[in-house]
């Protein structure tokens, strides 16, 4: 009755008005609505009814066998095909959508941390007048300049980077991910259910397109994948090698993404105790734990080497408290509350559908009709469904979600969504055979099977002629600012050495000082969220002109803040982000900030990685921050000065 409910659960999130009952949904504002849902399926079930009715059931049974026969024999051709195709669709993303760049600031920052480790270094160079250089999600203190995140992504990053092929790593593992997903899938279920496995991922944009970015979701599934084969092996062989393989497997997930990987862990350490009680192999349980720790162990002493203490990760650092776990309010100044929680996780599971096929039809409900009307659930079938709800589960703790290349928080479920729904189109549809679906006085009956059949024929062919090339298409049109490489740019001028001014917005010009003259990132970015930037500006030529400490900042800050004033987005320098108070007229200072946009602005995040983490390159790059740009040409005598600004170098004399 549970795995019936729960199947009823995914098949109707479609259907749930999110906008209606929820309010500050970001990221979905093209997604699928109920009503978009229901107007597909008024045109794909009279599609695939009529379909049905004109071919003749001898023929339908004959295509059918005819495809049942293919999928039964083992086909190595079949398995090289698939992959290939998949590792040339990975490669043709990362070239034509990605430009083999990161585009959002968790991976730029990634990335450099990758690069530092690559040169030998835990942390870059804390660098001089750190304003200029200042970006969210990094710290910047007596140790060095690092990123926040834990340490398993960027070190395989910089085993790629070395090579000067970072964008090759996470292809690389995604087509692992496969590998291992094959695998575990044939011996949880069949050599047919495997093969439709590898199909499927053909077809599966969701798994792609984050493939071939630099996300670290990507490592997580691939290590979530091979636990899975390993604990499979580990039940199926009685060896306890492989329960310590899926205990270090497991671990290297948690190095990449904790919250992931220990959610995923908790459900299947209780599978393992039913599988120990029954087998009486106790101390297999013991090398699961101790392949677990040995590894997750480097976490500790990671954030000992980076933020001197063993229990403080560099998020938690940066961020304080209010990053971490519970109903609280947010580093960002909204409260995370059950009901926010809730509307997360709603929010992330219907997308799925949308995002996993990217096809006229709820990608999960095979699997969702599968458990409402399958009578002969497998363990495995069980297994699968508990570890899918177990992310969504966790994640509802966790304050933070946004939708970049889709439900990101929910990727590492693709370990679990893509089996079952092989297993319910391999062994679910064939089950329905016996069941004819009849409209009283209209037309013939329609063998359930057949029409499920078709219904997915429909929405595969869906997939690869309309939803995956309009993904790529969007991909491929947007985020140019993050595409773009500062370093070929400056060498196509002929710029061989230069210290480079990135010109950015006002608001950027803002957040980066705040930061560099004592304000804790949380802070600074409530005031840059919430407060009047005019107010802001002000305050920071008081702070720079009176020396005031961090700590009277922050309290002059709070100030502004506690006003609670309308403020509005005027939108004069085409900033979205622009807060100003309503009916208040500018100050000088604040109306030049303004007109120095009007000339054109730019993103520097995109470009961080133009700096090499010891400040030796040939480009040092940096945000402009107008009259105080002199302060930097002093401290890097030896490079010639530039601005850039929409796409021409101007020379900055000395």
């Amino acid at each position: 009755m549970l795995f019936r409910l729960l199947g009823i659960v995914i098949f109707i999130l479609p259907f749930i008005p999110l906008f209606t009952i929820f309010e500050g949904i970001k990221g979905i504002d093209y997604a699928t609505t109920p009503s978009q849902w229901l107007l597909s399926l008024s045109i794909v079930l009279p599609i695939a009814w009529f379909g049905n009715v004109a071919v003749a059931e001898e023929n339908a049974d004959r295509i059918a066998g005819r495809l049942s026969a293919e999928l039964q024999k083992t086909s190595p051709r079949l398995i090289a095909i698939c992959f290939i195709a998949i590792a040339t669709l990975l490669f043709l993303i990362a070239h034509f959508a990605f430009n083999y760049r990161p585009h959002l600031i968790d991976t730029i920052v990634q990335l450099f941390q990758a690069e530092t480790f690559a040169a030998g270094r835990l942390k870059a160079l804390t660098p001089p007048l750190p304003g200029f250089f200042m970006t969210q999600h990094m710290l910047m203190d007596e140790g060095g300049w690092y990123g926040q995140y834990p340490p398993g992504h960027p070190a395989l990053l910089a085993l790629a980077a070395v090579f000067g092929l970072p964008w090759l790593c996470n292809i690389l593992l995604t087509l692992g991910t496969c590998a291992m997903l094959f695998l575990a899938t044939r011996r949880m279920y069949s050599e047919r259910n495997a093969q439709l496995l590898l199909v499927l991922m053909l077809f599966c944009p969701f798994l792609l397109f984050m493939g071939a970015s630099f996300m670290n979701h990507v490592p997580t599934l691939f290590f979530v994948s091979t636990f899975l084969y390993c604990f499979v092996r580990w039940e199926q062989e009685s060896n306890g090698i492989w329960i310590a393989a899926a205990g270090l497997a497991l671990a290297a997930g948690f190095l990449c993404r904790p919250l992931s990987a220990l959610a995923i862990g908790v459900p299947f350490a209780f599978f393992s105790l039913s599988v120990v009680s029954q087998s009486k192999r106790y101390l297999h349980i013991l090398w699961g734990l101790l392949g677990f720790l040995s590894l997750a162990s480097l976490f500790l002493l990671f954030n000992k080497l980076m933020t001197g203490d063993p229990f403080l990760p560099g998020y938690l650092k940066l961020w304080g408290e209010s990053h971490g776990l519970g109903f609280h309010m947010s580093p960002w100044g909204k409260a995370h509350t059950p009901w926010t929680g809730l509307r997360n996780e709603l929010t992330d599971l219907s997308t799925l559908h949308e995002n996993l096929f990217e096809s006229i039809l709820p990608g999960m409900w095979p699997i969702a009709v599968f458990f409402i009307f399958y009578k002969k659930l497998s363990v495995w079938d069980k297994r699968l469904l508990i570890a899918f709800f177990a992310l969504p589960s966790a994640y509802f703790f966790y304050w933070h979600r946004d939708a970049f290349l889709g439900p990101r928080f929910q990727y590492s479920s693709l370990a679990f969504i893509l089996p079952l729904s092989a297993r319910a189109l391999i062994d679910g549809i064939p089950a329905a055979s016996t069941t004819v679906l009849k409209i009283p006085g209209l037309f013939r009956g329609v063998r359930a099977s057949h029409f499920l059949t078709s219904l997915v024929a429909i929405s595969l062919l869906y997939t690869a002629a309309m939803g995956a090339p309009q993904r790529f298409g969007i991909l491929a049109t947007s985020l140019n600012t993050l595409k773009f490489d500062i370093r070929k740019a400056a060498r196509d001028q002929g710029i061989e050495r230069g210290l480079i001014f990135i010109a950015v917005s006002w608001g950027n010009r803002l957040l980066a000082q705040l930061r560099e003259f004592g304000l804790s990132a949380s802070l600074a970015q409530k005031a840059y969220s919430y407060a009047d930037h005019c107010l802001l500006q002000e305050l920071l030529l008081r702070v720079q002109s009176e020396k005031l400490p961090p700590a009277e900042f922050s309290r002059e800050v709070e100030k502004i803040l506690a006003r609670e004033e309308k403020l509005v987005a005027p939108r004069l320098n085409e900033d979205p982000t622009l807060r100003l108070r309503a009916g208040v007229r500018l100050t000088r200072r604040c109306t030049e900030e303004l007109r120095y946009d009007q000339q054109g602005y730019d993103v520097y995040m995109g470009s961080l990685r133009g700096n090499t983490p010891t400040l030796d390159g040939p480009y040092i790059v940096v945000r402009d921050l107008r009259d105080r740009n002199r302060q930097l040409m002093e401290k890097f005598p030896e490079y010639p000065a530039f601005l850039y600004r929409e796409g021409n170098f101007t020379p900055i004399p000395r």
